[in-house]
């Protein structure tokens, strides 16, 4: 890439490889225009080259969708580095204005961005180059602009920096006015320089009185009093970074930020904020992908970046088969609890190596002593013995005819004893490789050694030349030999009898003690009330003896911790001593058991009360005063409850919790009241209303609302019929409640008379009964069915009484009658005997010829003939 490349958004003739600096998103784009500056830097820094690079493009004020449609310079590590960056902080200072922390790959965030596109986010590497833009914000307002980056890696304090000064272009219009105006007087305006003040807001404050007075809409930032400037059609004050916002409300008053982002809520806007989005995390590199980081790879980012994680506790990051150095701190696959010593890859899984010497339990003779893992030169399982060489007093010394010789013990020399060496010839077998016979080698003509050349060697002792041989070897001897010496450095025994020394010159003396080997587990574990059988030990001495003692003793029926001492003694009275710490512990849990069942149910709005439990320990007996009950019933509220049941011993060991599930159910159903009578009887043919229910339940109180009720009544057919009620509360209790109607026919019928009634009947004619009809409400017409009586005597005058009885199917009776009254009406019949009418003479006695009377009833009546004249 040349320093001078042109770029617009039609040709793309920069495509730099980005590196990223920053891994935090944050997406806030502004209106601004895009400077951009041709540069050749001079290098200002220790640890490598930065080369800056940027263009003579300058675009007019816009929009941008993407951070690359504002480039605003390229920077490239190009020399002096030969390992990737984390870089913590690019930092880009305009016209020596304050510096402005960009914002990094993944936040779009403040007025410049840093863009990396390259494959490996957040590490920049030699040679990569890193784009910074300008988002939105009209960074350079000048046609000249210096900038000022700086760019530092937080993590290891290294730093670049670079200053350049270019000059920009419009590649849109050749005659556009993009010189940036003076606030006050939109007279063109001098580029600031560095350190320079800007003397754009001079003192004016008298302004132009003729325009009436500053109303705050402006067109243009000489509308404007002495100090304001014009942003979006009004006039802004005390406005330092001219973004519209004030000083004295703007958290970053130096730099422009209109949005005053703020991303970490810390007062102090992106803009200004050094670490705008909050503290970064340290991240680890994951190179073998098993979730644990190299903690000689870190970078530092605000998001994770892929391919690294939080911790550092990788111990090999090329293996993911070795992982969490916490629990495999020498990195040898065994985690900590199995590992003899996590401190040594050496060694590893004490399953398989339980001393912990590097040699597996199927090849260690004795796998619970580091010190021995094979048998010795002398077919035992204990390390091979030492023995020191000390020197023999004279008195030892027993002279015999024909030379000198000298016995360990100092007892009497005996030539029937093995290895008791006179003149003649003695042959000594199987002498072991670390037990061999020492001569003195100085040429001695009157004893000779003869055996395998293989198994012979020469060595100097104290100064002295010795030829050693094991094996068999067979010595002469012809004669007096004088001083010499034989002599074995390791040990004292062969054959079981003591060796013989020449010379008293030097002896061996057993001053090595036994071995004693603590058989099992030491400490030894053993649960209290059981019973302790010690597995013992083993002795070990070079003199054969075995035997030991034993002092201490095991109340297993106590806790605590007791010591067994084991005491060997050997032959030549070295003392050994080994003790095993027998802990008699309680490691048995209790035992809490429920009383009463472990689910139980009880009615809702009911008391509960717990049956309780009961606890038992192996060593402390009765703690069931000890038991932490957990009770959340309640019993107002339906649902299932738990209460758990927990106790530990003196030793705490915790018992297993116990629990018991108590429902709160509602099983009671609902009551319902019938209203009105029951049973309630209604009359045939008449119209039947219920008179209803109402119910209630023990938890869902009312439910009268949810009564259904089922009804066979028929009002028209005489009979028993029932109305059923039936309710559900919200637990599915039923309730059912009947009333019975019955439909029945109480109304008797009715008898209606034909005919006159009274009537009557003149007596001695006859009487012939008009009658009657019965009709019925139920039955309908029961005329036939009335049945009649009388007691009427046409014969005799008087009143006599016709009844009409009727019953009807429900046994209802209707009586009706009729009165009749035999009566005389007719009256008697005079009749006059002799002339009617008659003459008398005048003055002559009248002499009646009387009259007879009769009556159609009373008969003849003549004498009840009353006369008057």
């Amino acid at each position: 890439m040349s320093k001078l490349d042109r770029f617009d958004d039609k040709e793309d003739a920069v495509s730099p490889v980005i590196a990223t600096i920053l891994m935090v998103a944050i997406t806030v784009v502004l209106a601004g225009t895009l400077y951009v500056w041709a540069a050749g830097l001079a290098e200002s820094n220790t640890d490598g080259t930065l080369s800056l690079y940027a263009f003579d493009a300058k675009e007019a004020p816009g929009t941008p969708t993407e951070a690359t449609d504002d480039n605003l310079a390229i920077i490239t590590m190009t020399q002096g580095q030969d390992i990737t960056w984390a870089v913590l902080s690019v930092k880009l200072s305009i016209n020596g204005a304050a510096s402005t922390s960009c914002a990094v790959p993944g936040q779009t965030g403040g007025s410049c961005v840093v863009v990396d596109s390259s494959d490996e986010a957040n590490i920049w590497s030699v040679g990569e180059d890193v784009t910074v833009t300008e988002n939105g914000v009209d960074m350079c307002s000048d046609a000249n602009c210096e900038m000022s980056f700086a760019i530092t890696n937080l993590r290891t304090g290294q730093s670049l920096a670079k200053t350049t000064t270019g000059v920009g272009s419009n590649p849109i219009s050749d005659n556009a006015d993009t010189t940036p105006t003076n606030p006050v007087d939109d007279t063109p305006q001098e580029p600031q320089q560095p350190g320079e003040e800007d003397d754009s807001t001079s003192d004016d404050s008298t302004g132009d009185d003729s325009t009436g007075g500053d109303s705050g809409a402006c067109t243009a930032s000489s509308e404007c009093m002495a100090g304001g400037y014009c942003y979006n059609g009004q006039c802004v004050y005390d406005d330092q970074d001219m973004d519209g916002v004030t000083d004295l409300q703007d958290n970053c008053p130096q730099n422009a930020n209109a949005n005053q982002a703020d991303s970490d809520q810390d007062g102090t806007g992106d803009a200004c904020d050094s670490t705008p989005y909050g503290p970064m995390t340290t991240y680890y590199r994951d190179a073998d992908g098993d979730t644990y980081g190299d903690a000689s790879q870190t970078t530092d980012a605000y998001s994770q970046p892929t391919g690294y994680v939080t911790n550092a506790n990788d111990c090999d990051d090329s293996d993911n088969t070795l992982g969490d150095i916490t629990n495999d701190a020498d990195c040898d696959g065994v985690i900590t609890p199995n590992d003899c010593d996590d401190g040594d890859s050496t060694l590893g899984d004490i399953q398989n190596d339980a001393d912990c010497d590097g040699v597996v339990t199927a090849d260690d003779c004795d796998d619970y002593d580091a010190t021995v893992y094979m048998l010795n030169s002398e077919g035992n399982c204990a390390p091979e013995p030492t023995y020191t060489v000390v020197y023999l007093d004279q008195t030892s010394v027993v002279n015999i005819v024909g030379g000198n010789y000298v016995f360990n013990d100092g007892l009497t020399y005996d030539s029937s004893l093995q290895y008791g060496l006179g003149t003649g010839t003695f042959v000594l077998t199987g002498i072991p490789t670390n037990h061999p016979f020492a001569i003195l080698n100085d040429g001695v003509a009157t004893i000779t050694y003869t055996g395998d050349a293989n198994t012979q060697s020469t060595d100097v002792v104290n100064g002295v030349t010795y030829d050693f041989y094991y094996g068999d070897v067979t010595i002469t001897v012809t004669g007096d030999f004088g001083t010499l010496s034989v002599y074995c450095p390791y040990h004292g025994y062969m054959g079981g009898e003591n060796i013989l020394v020449y010379d008293s010159q030097n002896a061996v003396q057993d001053t090595t003690p036994p071995t004693i080997t603590v058989l099992g587990d030491n400490p030894a574990t053993v649960e209290v009330g059981s019973t302790f059988s010690d597995p013992g030990v083993t002795v070990y001495d070079q003199d054969g003896s075995n035997t030991y003692t034993t002092t201490g003793t095991v109340d297993t029926s106590v806790l605590g911790a007791y010591t067994l001492t084991y005491t060997a003694v050997d032959d030549s009275g070295n003392q050994a001593s080994a003790t095993r710490t027998v802990n008699v512990v309680d490691t048995t849990a209790p035992v809490v058991t429920l009383v009463g069942d472990s689910q139980v149910n009880v009615e809702v709005g009911s008391t509960y009360t717990d049956a309780g439990a009961t606890a038992t320990d192996n060593y402390d007996g009765d703690i069931s005063s000890q038991i932490v009950v957990v009770n959340s019933v309640d019993v107002n509220t339906l649902g299932s409850y738990t209460v758990t049941y927990s106790v530990s011993d003196s030793s705490n060991n915790p018992a297993t919790v116990v629990t018991r599930t108590v429902n709160v159910v509602d099983q009671t159903a609902p009551t319902i009241t019938i209203l009105g009578a029951n049973p309630v009887t209604i009359e045939a043919g008449s119209t039947y209303t219920d008179a209803g229910a109402t119910a209630t339940d023990n938890y869902n109180n009312d439910v009268s609302a949810d009564i259904s009720a089922t009804s066979t009544v028929d009002s028209n057919t005489i009979g028993s019929y029932t109305v059923t009620y039936t309710v559900s509360d919200a637990s599915g209790n039923q309730a059912t409640a009947v009333r019975t109607v019955i439909v029945e026919d109480s109304t008797p019928p009715t008898i209606a008379l034909i005919g006159s009634n009274p009537v009557s009947v003149e007596a001695g004619s006859t009487y012939t009964d008009a009658g009657a009809t019965a009709t019925d409400s139920y039955d309908g017409d029961l005329t036939s069915s009335i049945t009649t009586t009388s007691d009427v005597n046409t014969n005799t005058v008087g009143t006599y009484t016709v009844t009409y009885t009727v019953t009807d199917s429900s046994a209802n009776s209707a009586t009706a009658s009729r009165t009749v009254n035999v009566v005389d009406t007719t009256a008697p019949v005079i009749t006059i005997t002799g002339a009617n009418p008659v003459d008398v003479d005048l003055g002559t006695t009248y002499s009646d010829a009387g009259a007879t009377a009769t009556d159609a009833y009373d008969g003849d009546l003549t004498s009840s003939i009353t006369v008057s004249s």
